[in-house]
């Protein structure tokens, strides 16, 4: 089969070869389109989870829901050392942190932010939750130890106090104690955090918090457990830690709240797995539809070869010979189609992802279309069904003409 022969035989009947190919552009370029969306929508909400850290388990105080031990209901559960130091011991958790949060005033020169929030923090919480640098570094074991009183800012809380000037080595006044600006963090979105977004929140030592704020009870837990552990049974341990030291029920399911960003992740990608596989279905019964147009050029194209098919069989050719040249003219419309939907929608992709570079959808920045090679592949593997069913109904019809008929055939 020669291919000048067969791109002849494709657009004998260029009006509808051309709708056909326009409607598989348009099917491809619509299944490229949602599932680019979705491939984006996943890559980002997994960056945002991904950014608070890996394997993380955030427990927060929460109040009871009825009576226990002389407790009435509604009755605040604050972490305590306590809780931290066997939580700490448990079996599946490798580190674990405590964050003491309040808000104070924050002053340099003549600007000030009233009820800034201001976490304590030690060395274990940088390893847990690495907050991005854009200037200097952030609270080490040293600072810890030696009650240095330095701190480090968000970028959005830098920029309300020092503009354009560099906050690095400056001296700020926190709740009335002068302290030394040692790092900047960097700017970003954050669709999760224990408390605050990192851009908006101010981090000192806890040892210089804590002697600044005594009275102030650990608002969150944070903790890395180990790989493979079962987070039902760990849950269950910090629930009997806390029944054991606070007197509250085990069961009460408000003493205490979870958030594990590794299962969130699973939700989040299961959900946009999902979300894939149903526009994965609607753009295989979209192309479906457009490979009627396919198979009637196809049977067109039967009937107009009706002669030349039973010289072919008269001179010896096989009837998979014939199945197969209509089987390619198939695949090759619904080739063209796709290279040109395909070549659309990376079009498209790329201009509207210049556009989103720029912009700002509901407060989160970073949000990019794109195709993996996996979903390629299943585009590449939809067209293909398409085309073949398309174009194996006509080839049969084609190879069962008897030669003598076909000789006769007007």
């Amino acid at each position: 089969m020669e291919l000048r022969y067969l791109m002849k035989e494709i657009f004998a009947e260029r009006v509808r070869v051309f709708l056909t190919i326009f409607a598989i552009a348009w099917g491809t370029l619509a299944i490229a389109l949602m599932l680019g969306v979705g491939q984006g929508l996943l890559v980002t909400f997994t960056g945002f989870l991904n950014q608070m850290g890996q394997d993380l388990l955030v427990v927060n105080s929460g109040v009871t829901s009825e009576r226990s031990q002389g407790l009435p209901s509604a009755w605040p559960v604050n972490l305590s050392n306590a809780d931290v130091y066997v939580i700490r011991q448990l079996p599946a958790v490798q580190s674990a942190t405590a964050l003491y949060q309040t808000g104070l005033t924050l002053q340099f020169q003549q600007k000030n932010i009233a009820s800034q929030n201001v976490d304590g923090v030690d060395a274990v919480f940088y390893p847990l939750h690495p907050v991005p640098m854009a200037l200097g570094r952030f609270i080490n074991t040293t600072d810890q130890t030696q009650h240095r009183a330095v701190v480090v800012l968000g970028q959005a809380v830098a920029n309300k106090l020092f503009a354009n000037a560099s906050p690095l080595g400056q001296q700020v006044v926190l709740g009335g104690y002068p302290f030394r600006v040692i790092g900047v963090s960097k700017k970003y979105t954050q669709l999760f955090n224990f408390q605050n977004p990192d851009n908006q929140m101010v981090w000192i030592p806890q040892s210089v918090f804590l002697s600044m704020n005594p009275a102030t009870t650990i608002s969150t837990l944070v903790l890395r457990y180990r790989a493979n552990s079962d987070m039902d049974s760990l849950k269950s341990q910090i629930r009997q830690v806390i029944a054991d030291h606070h007197g509250v029920k085990v069961d009460d399911k408000t003493a205490i709240s979870f958030f594990n960003n590794q299962q969130a992740l699973t939700a989040t990608t299961d959900f946009f797995r999902g979300l894939q596989v149903f526009v994965s279905i609607i753009g295989v019964v979209t192309l479906l539809i457009a490979s009627l147009g396919i198979a009637n050029v196809m049977y067109i194209a039967v009937r107009r070869a009706i002669p030349a098919i039973g010289i072919q069989l008269a001179c010896g050719a096989l009837p998979m010979d014939i199945i197969a040249q209509y089987i390619v003219e198939s695949l090759l419309v619904t080739a063209f189609g796709g290279a040109i939907g395909l070549g659309l929608a990376e079009l498209i992709m790329l201009g509207a992802n210049q556009i989103l570079a720029q912009v700002s959808l509901f407060g989160l920045t970073g949000f990019q279309m794109t195709l993996s090679w996996g979903l390629l592949v299943i585009i590449v593997v939809i067209l293909g069904m398409v085309g073949l069913l398309a174009g194996v109904f006509p080839a049969r019809q084609a190879s069962r003409i008897q030669p003598v008929e076909a000789l006769r055939h007007e």
